[in-house]
């Protein structure tokens, strides 16, 4: 965790002139037809754009009115319904690449929603080395629960971003990403993958790095221009197949390492809390248990504050949840890793087993 807050803090904030030939935005969509006028108000609304925007709009196979909702907006935007005999985000995507006219591609997602810098900075972060680039995401939240998921992709975020930084790339959100088409072209794009529900993200970055290793081939968008924003699950149902869905592509990555690394933290947290348990019982235990906690803790902390400052957060407020669904996130990683051996969910009305 230290490693990566390192990495955070020396990870610099881009901002540079835009000269690219014109930038490609995907929004593969199913059933958000309520979500998507707001998205493309976002995406109409960009500044300090000199260059051609083609935003295309994949519709996978959607049951409600999504075509009623764009239809007034498609004298600046293109509608695509993917073929029958496809399905899924990541062949909606390929798709829209293959009917995207520009080198850069950008993907968001139909309940997202950005400020009107957001595609200026992240287009300012394509260096002439830059294959692909991760930028920030931050959850809008109400209540608690939804804090708590808020304050969990926030630090997320954070090990993203730091472990880009020391050219060991491991998370990033499909919501927030851009890329070169033919640095996707070239790692024969979701080959692979295409039968899990996620990874659009995660698993080609990989990719990407694996063919370019160049340390600058992969970058994050350290900006708050920069920042997507899109609603919490409001339910706990939501958030469980929200999170198992993510979970799904956790035994596909390529980078053995990673994997490792996922293992030895899971046994920290299984030994994590059978301290806790047995420590009630054992008290020659209780010291070594509480040290494992404030261990993690301002591990972890180190990360997050950088994070609460980044997305301008109530540092106070954010710090005491923080801290509070300490217990809640130890159970809630391992009950995923159990779930991560075979996990069943439903999704946009789909079932995956």
């Amino acid at each position: 965790m230290l490693y990566h807050a390192v990495g955070i803090y020396e990870t610099k904030i881009i901002d540079k002139n835009v000269s690219l030939k014109g930038v490609s935005i995907l929004v593969p969509v199913r059933n958000d037809a309520h979500h998507i006028p707001h998205l493309i108000k976002s995406l109409l609304s960009q500044k300090n754009i000199s260059i051609p925007v083609q935003i295309l709009i994949i519709n996978d196979h959607s049951q409600d009115d999504l075509y009623n909702r764009i239809k007034s907006y498609l004298h600046e935007i293109e509608y695509l319904r993917i073929p029958k005999e496809k399905q899924g985000k990541k062949q909606a995507i390929e798709y829209g690449i293959a009917h995207a006219k520009y080198e850069i591609i950008i993907t968001t997602d139909a309940d997202c929603t950005m400020n009107e810098y957001w595609l200026y900075t992240i287009l300012s972060c394509f260096e002439d080395k830059v294959q692909f680039v991760s930028a920030p995401v931050l959850l809008q939240a109400n209540t608690w629960f939804e804090k708590i998921q808020q304050i969990e992709l926030m630090g997320l975020v954070g090990i993203g971003a730091g472990a880009i930084y020391h050219n060991r790339p491991n998370l990033c959100n499909g919501a927030n990403l851009a890329y070169r088409k033919s640095a996707f072209i070239g790692v024969n794009g979701y080959e692979g993958s295409t039968h899990l529900a996620s990874g659009d993200d995660e698993l080609l970055m990989h990719k990407i790095h694996a063919k370019y290793k160049n340390p600058e081939s992969i970058r994050f968008c350290k900006h708050s221009d920069a920042i997507v924003y899109t609603p919490a699950q409001h339910t706990l149902k939501e958030f469980i197949q929200q999170r198992k869905r993510w979970i799904s592509k956790a035994t596909h990555y390529q980078r053995k390492g990673l994997t490792i690394e996922l293992m030895f933290l899971y046994a920290f947290y299984l030994v994590l809390i059978l301290n806790t348990v047995f420590s009630v019982w054992l008290s020659e235990i209780r010291m070594l248990c509480i040290s494992y906690w404030i261990g993690k803790i301002v591990s972890e902390y180190s990360i997050m504050v950088q994070m609460f400052i980044f997305f301008r957060q109530n540092l106070w407020k954010c710090s005491a949840i923080f801290v509070f669904s300490q217990i809640f996130q130890v159970l809630y990683v391992i009950w995923a890793g159990i779930v991560s051996l075979r996990p069943n969910f439903t999704w946009k009305e789909r079932r995956y087993e």
